[in-house]
This record gives structure tokens, sequence and C-alpha cells, in this order.
């Protein structure tokens, strides 16, 4: 079952990827999933017993200013077709996810984070075949759509 859902993210990657999508261990799958939950990504499929949350391309930003720190990210939701942007916790915590793939670019106060793919999963509970993982996201690293 672990090896299916594998494959399966990897499959959606495969379509325009050059570069294996990095893909995030449980704790840090189900974090960057609530956070772009609050961006309204979620698009359930009863059907296979799921929720995916598919951004393409996600850039955010951190900012220092006057002492303080803020993050703003800005995607675009592939199953609604919008652009969405917000600030605060979500985008800090999705700002880190992105970091810790693909680095940031910094000039001055401002780093800019971000990559061409961003997919995430969730798998209900189901009692005849639970999954191994509930979580399970992978992010596009940048060198793969660099050319």
């Amino acid at each position: 079952m672990k090896s299916l859902m594998i494959s399966i993210l990897l499959f959606a990657f495969a379509q325009t990827a050059q570069a294996a999508p990095v893909l995030l261990n449980e704790g840090q799958s189900k974090k960057l999933y609530n956070a772009l939950a609050v961006f309204g990504l979620r698009t359930p499929h009863p059907a296979d017993y799921q929720t995916r949350e598919w951004a393409k391309p996600v850039i955010c930003a951190r900012d220092v200013a006057m002492g303080g720190v803020t993050y703003t990210c800005l995607l675009h939701d592939e199953f609604h077709n919008v652009n969405v942007q917000k600030s605060g916790m979500a985008a800090k915590n999705i700002y880190l996810a992105l970091k810790a793939v693909n680095g940031a670019d910094c000039e001055g106060s401002r780093c800019i984070s971000r990559s061409t793919d961003v997919k995430c999963i969730y798998y209900w509970p189901n009692k005849q075949r639970p999954p191994e993982r509930r979580y399970l996201c992978a992010i596009e690293p940048i060198s793969a759509a660099v050319e």
C-alpha cells in the first residue's frame, strides 16, 4: 500500500519533472498539508479515500522589517484554477518546507523560496485497508525545472 501511494505521487510529478521530487516524512507532510489547507486547496476524492492539495507554482517570501518577520506565499491551486495569496503562520510553514528542499534566495532583508510543484495527499481512515501513512507530500526540487 505504501509503495502504491508513493508511486501515485511520483507519477503525478513525472508528467513534467526532470528530477525526482523530495518526499517529506509523515510529520513534515502533515504540517505542509495543514498549511496548504489554510489556502483552501483541499479537493476530496472519495473514490480513492483521499484529499489532494496540488499547487503549481509556489512562491514564498520572508521579510524582516522593524524588528518583525512576516511570511507571505502566493500559489496557484491546480484543482480550482485560482491564485491564492496569504500571510501568517501557514505561509511560514510552507516557506520553511520549501526552504528545506530548495533553499532561499536572499537580498537584503527579503528571502524568497519557491518550487514549481508541491503535491500533498491525505488518506482517509479506512478500516478495511488502513494506510501506512496518512499524510504524504512531495516538493519538486527547483533544479528540476531549470534548464
